[in-house]
């Protein structure tokens, strides 16, 4: 051997090839020894020989030509190559990596290290090859070591080259290349062809971006397993703006029918990809975000995308139906419009492509003709896309949104996409929802699309973001001001008239609504079952609503009710029942018909108007009253007679004490013709327009009538009123006449087909300038003209105060703030709140027993959460306006709020590109709160899809958490962990793990991130797919198949088509459609199959030979039906052998210290 720096040749043996593959006993390799303490190995890999080379061979200087560099080679090579002993001279180590880009500068270089940092992302948490890293890292800063990226012309070649030896081949530098690839490379030892392949790779290291080697150590360094210490608040940010990317992702511009702002187009976006996955989707964003127009171009892409793609059905409160066929008719898109109203009464006929429903949040009563008959249609156009559209997808509680999530899945509890990201049955997914053992926002994540009005606002006031439509017109909200106006029910005590009137209420019987409690021919456990116990509790509430809202309307309801009595006395007399049922029907068919939403209103004033006709004679009304005839069964008359008797008694003591108050004055009309002259008597604000909502009709026709002429004669002011009884067109033109500026082509109509917007400008002389209405323009209505809402009476649902606000706190506002003025009593609030959930609390259960609209339970669902109503309503009269955002966060689904606003923040000043580039998988650590552990945040790649981001947070002392679930040790609730790992930028990074643990910290995360992947595809959702998750009440029916085939009666093939329906459907959509083939079917089978366990042999098989005809019959209906409405059922498991499991990335993770 010659000096170690001497170029000379030395003499060494190499294998004739190496493959990585060879076994050493082959006749044709001529392997050389290695190290005495090595064993030969049975494999030449080719790692060992370059090591072997460095350590063994003193061959102290390397040449690298590789198109590919994997730093996870250090793990096999990096002992060796460290060994490089240290030169001032020629470098010892040069590595020159091949490349297709063009130009150092160019996105492609950009790219290409990007691809080398995700690379890095992707490495395994190994605490050993993080210290191989760190020793790359130290190795690459020498001085002597060199690397250089190859940018014209392309290199394509793979030279490993040493003083004495030379490898030309297919081998990339790193570890397939090295070790697991069947490779093919050719060594050399002759000193000729080293010479020459050393000039080679000289020319081409010369003519090399050499600048790229720093770009490798930043890359090295902020890696996951590199020296950077990253604080926690980068860490923070990095997790959250990987949760918020697909919302932060910047929409390319394309062809839209509308001009839409930024947001909106992602909306747009986002929405078309949710749809394409999921079948549906339900876009959530604030009230006068436009959600209108999003929905036309979703509708419009579809269209344009899918040549196939023809109808739609759009499905609105009537009072919308106008609003959507302008648009559609200015927009030039095709689509049949339903009010919600029509569908109660009747299924819209033909196929469809696709089902908007607008107002969607009023689909969240399931037991409502509307409901079942939209589940039939879904059940005839079972491929349709759905979305939903609504501000307030949770009105009352969770299952509102349960109820409208349905429409998506067509009823389907176990409905495939959503399986694919973890949710194996939709109910079971919501009851853990409720209990906290599972987080909404992994579904939110998925199905919904919901910006808040606070995000836009934040955008707008303190990111000072102003947002635009292409053309330039800006996009701003209103600021907003609460005001409270007080008023005293009487002169005295409103608290000691409050109680009085309550207390009476409170002992009225209700007879006629509890009909059931005077049968004598049930026991009293019969009596229990039945909800007509509940429905007079459920009255009393309403009536004290009412005298909340207005004594002369509570007066003229109790009078209503004194003639109801009276009725039903006339009718005792007549040994007629008007039994309970028919009062529901009654109010049923109030709600249902082309009236208020608000039922107990409508629903009263119904009864005055059937009585009246009842009284005149009208055969329509005498019919109804006829036809409930005398019941079955036996009843007290008696004590029936006396408690009507009682009743009648106790509203006429009622009537007297509301006479006495009002009269000579009413004091909370006073204070709204107070409220109202402050305007209309100021210079600055004579000509703005004044919104006064009412939840009554009787409230809102007494303010007309006592107001109207009075506002005309002294300050020559048009008033106008709208309620439930207004048909459309009046209704129309009342809107446009008091809001013509939001309702005109300008604000209507966006886009190229603005121009073709041709209607009669409304003239100064006939616009209205103050509007009483019910809440029948709460929804998706443009006042945006009016700077005054005055709501009458108390906010007893908040979601009703937030639609009314979002009536005139708009984009595209008139006015730089708005005022709100809310009414409340100046005594006995508290009393009148202790009456209404005394009743309350007697309704737990009053959605489950009784068949009524879910606006009526909208109005008395608040048992759940009694203290936060009152504490909403006492920040409501105190004019705190962040109850506002409080009540827009609660029922817009908003997400992780908090951190969002962190992010923002800092991309406003960083720039999205900054997060982007980020590597995934840092860490970092902190003292802070009195929670210890730590939080892992992963993702998995569902490519083509949506990603499924999954936190985990294992606390060091889950004693700690006893009020929170903890599923296999792990917290997974993200609002609760968003709180936990929330921080700012003083936030120090505190980590002594990490220097004197040896990989303690990162098994542990190891671990955590293994029981969330295990809990994402757990054995119940790779196995759903069994008799047990088929839909409920269709499991009966799938027994009776298997039971036909078990017997041999029928084929499996032949029934399969209707088995395959069972699993993915449930039979209940159907059921309005061919419910009688079903019953009859049920009825057959139900008796067949007690006879098949007959110990008569003669009855079994009689019962046998009928299976067969009875089945045939029943599938052959079934069939037809399913060909008729060409009904697709999935193919057995054709759609569920798509694997559940992606790739995992590990996107960062914190270890948090207790402060205590």
């Amino acid at each position: 051997m010659t000096d170690k720096n001497d170029d000379s040749p030395k003499e060494v043996s190499l294998p004739v090839i190496i493959d990585n593959e060879t076994p050493v006993d082959m006749d044709l390799v001529d392997y050389f020894t290695l190290g005495s303490d090595d064993s030969s190995p049975t494999i030449l890999n080719f790692s060992r020989i370059l090591s072997s080379l460095i350590c063994n061979h003193n061959q102290e200087r390397v040449r690298i030509c590789t198109g590919y560099f994997s730093p996870a080679v250090w793990r096999i090579v990096g002992d060796a190559f460290s060994s490089l002993p240290a030169s001032d001279g020629e470098p010892v180590f040069r590595m020159l990596i091949g490349s297709e880009i063009q130009k150092a500068s160019s996105e492609e270089f950009q790219q290409l290290f990007q691809d080398f940092v995700n690379d890095l992302s992707s490495l395994d948490l190994d605490y050993n090859l993080k210290e191989h890293i760190v020793d790359l890292i130290h190795f690459l800063e020498r001085d002597d070591v060199e690397v250089g990226l190859q940018t014209s012309p392309f290199v394509h070649a793979k030279l490993y080259c040493f003083p004495d030896a030379a490898f030309v081949g297919s081998s990339n530098f790193t570890i397939n290349g090295l070790t697991r690839n069947t490779e093919l490379n050719l060594p050399t030892t002759d000193p000729q062809t080293i010479h020459a392949l050393r000039s080679w790779f000289d020319f081409h290291f010369a003519h090399s971006n050499k600048s790229y080697k720093e770009k490798l150590l930043q890359a090295l360094r902020d890696c996951k397993l590199g020296t950077r210490e990253w604080t926690p608040y980068e860490v923070f940010l990095k997790i959250i703006f990987e949760f918020h990317r697909p919302s932060l992702i910047a929409t390319k511009r394309e062809e839209a029918i509308i001009d839409l702002a930024e947001f909106q187009r992602e909306g747009v976006q986002h929405l078309i990809q949710i749809i394409d996955e999921f079948g549906g989707a339900m876009l959530a964003d604030a009230v006068g975000l436009g959600k209108s127009f999003q929905a036309l171009e979703v509708m419009d892409r579809l269209r344009r995308v899918d040549p196939s793609f023809r109808r739609t059905l759009v499905v609105c409160p009537a009072q919308l139906r106008e609003n959507w066929a302008k648009l559609f008719d200015l927009y030039g898109l095709a689509a049949k419009i339903c009010s919600m109203e029509a569908l109660s009464r009747d299924i819209p006929r033909g196929s469809f492509d696709m089902i908007v429903i607008d107002e969607s949040h009023n689909f969240r009563n399931r037991s409502i003709n509307r409901y079942r008959n939209l589940m039939t249609f879904l059940g005839r156009n079972p491929d349709i896309k759905v979305l939903l559209l609504t501000a307030t997808p949770i009105n009352t509680s969770l299952n509102d949104l349960y109820s409208q999530l349905k429409i998506i899945t067509k009823g389907v509890e176990a409905y495939q996409p959503l399986i694919d990201i973890g949710i194996a049955n939709l109910r079971d997914y919501f009851k853990a929802v409720k209990k906290e053992e599972e987080d909404i926002l992994r579904l939110k994540e998925h199905l919904i699309v919901t910006r808040s009005r606070r995000e836009i606002r934040y955008r707008q006031f303190v990111l000072h973001q102003d947002l635009f439509l292409p053309d330039g017109t800006p996009l701003r909200f209103p600021e907003r001001e609460l005001q409270t106006v007080s008023y005293s029910v009487t002169p005295d005590s409103s608290q000691e008239f409050y109680s009085k009137i309550g207390e009476i209420i409170y002992d009225l019987l209700f007879p006629q609504y509890n009909l059931i409690s005077y049968r004598t021919d049930l026991d009293p456990d019969e009596k229990e079952e039945t909800a007509s116990v509940n429905a007079t509790a459920m009255i009393k509430i309403l009536f004290l609503k009412r005298l909340e809202s207005s004594i002369p309307a509570f007066v003229s309801s109790l009078e209503i009710q004194h003639r109801l009595l009276s009725l039903f006395l006339d009718a005792l007399a007549n040994g007629l029942i008007l039994n309970a049922q028919v009062a529901r029907e009654v109010m049923k068919k109030a709600l249902e018909g082309d009236v208020d939403d608000l039922t107990d209103e409508e629903a009263i004033s119904f009864l005055n108007d059937l009585i009246q006709k009842y009284d005149a004679g009208e055969d329509d009304a005498v019919q109804l009253f006829k036809a409930a005839k005398e019941s079955e069964g036996t009843y007290d008359f008696p004590q029936l007679k006396r408690d009507i008797s009682h009743d009648q008694s106790l509203i006429e003591e009622l009537l007297a004490l509301c006479k006495g108050v009002i009269s000579p004055k009413d004091h909370k009309l006073a204070a709204l013709k107070e409220t109202i002259n402050h305007y209309l008597q100021s210079p600055q604000t004579r000509d703005k327009k004044i919104l006064i909502f009412s939840y009554y009709k009787d409230t809102i026709k007494y303010l007309y009538d006592s107001l109207n002429e009075e506002l005309k004669d002294r300050f020559s002011i048009r008033s106008s009123l709208i309620f439930g009884g207004v048909g459309s067109k009046t209704r129309t033109n009342i809107v446009r006449r008091f809001a013509p500026k939001s309702n005109t082509a300008a604000d209507l109509v966006e886009g190229r087909y603005r121009e073709a917007f041709i209607e009669e400008p409304i003239q100064p002389e006939d616009e209205i300038d103050i509007l009483f209405s019910t809440d029948v323009l709460s929804e998706g209505q443009n006042l945006q003209d009016a700077m005054v809402l005055i709501n009458y009476d108390l906010h007893w649902n908040p979601v009703r105060l937030i639609q009314r606000i979002g009536r005139i706190d708009r984009l595209k506002s008139l006015h730089e703030k708005v005022f709100i003025h809310n009414f409340f009593p100046e005594q006995g609030l508290e009393s009148l709140l202790q009456l209404v959930e005394r009743l309350e609390n007697r309704l737990q259960l009053i959605d489950e027993i009784i068949e009524i609209d879910g606006a009526v339970m909208g109005e008395t669902e608040q048992t759940a959460d009694q203290r936060t109503r009152q504490s909403d309503l006492q920040r409501i009269q105190q004019a705190d306006e962040s109850i506002l955002d409080d009540l827009e966060a609660r029922i817009e689904l908003a997400t992780l709020e908090a951190s969002k606003k962190h992010l923002l923040d800092m991309i406003n000043k960083l720039t999205y590109n900054h997060f982007n580039k980020m590597p995934l998988g840092i860490h970092s650590g902190m003292k802070k709160g009195r929670y210890s552990g730590v939080m892992v945040a992963l993702r998995e790649k569902r490519p083509g899809k949506r990603d499924i981001n999954l936190w985990g947070f294992e606390p060091d002392e889950p004693k700690k958490f006893e009020g929170f679930p903890l599923i296999d040790g792990i917290l997974t609730n993200k609002r609760v962990i968003e709180r936990i790992i929330l921080c700012d930028e003083k936030e120090d990074r505190y980590l002594p793990e990490e220097a004197n643990i040896r990989g303690e910290l990162f098994r542990r995360v190891v671990n955590i991130s293994r029981r969330l992947q295990t809990r994402l595809h757990k054995k119940k959702v790779l196995d759903q797919f069994t008799p047990k998750t088929t839909p409920r009440g269709n499991k009966k029916f799938y027994k009776y198949i298997r039971l036909a085939i078990s017997k041999g009666s029928i084929k499996r093939k032949e029934a399969q088509r209707f088995l395959d329906f069972l699993k993915s459907q449930p039979l209940k959509n159907i059921m309005q459609d061919v419910g009688e083939t079903i019953k009859e079917f049920d009825k057959a089978m139900s008796k067949l199959e007690k006879q098949l366990k007959s110990k008569n042999i003669q009855e079994r098989e009689e019962a046998k030979s009928q299976l067969e005809p009875v089945v045939s019959r029943f599938l052959a209906k079934i069939y037809r039906y399913f060909d008729r409405y060409q009904i697709q059922t999935p193919d057995s498991n054709e759609e569920k052998t798509e694997s559940l499991k992606h790739e995992i990335e590990l996107v960062g993770f914190l270890r948090i210290y207790s402060e205590e």
